[in-house]
């Protein structure tokens, strides 16, 4: 799992991968290290 810190908090991004092609094909950051964070990346 990645961290970045922010001002105040923690930040967790998540990063939807392409297998095939290996191009990344979404993305999202949230405040809170759970799997809502995966599935908007998705």
């Amino acid at each position: 799992m990645t961290c970045l810190p922010a001002e105040e908090d923690w930040l967790y991004p998540a990063t939807a991968i392409d297998l095939a092609t290996r191009e990344v094909v979404g993305y999202a950051m949230g405040a809170q290290p759970q799997g809502g964070t995966s599935l908007i990346a998705v």
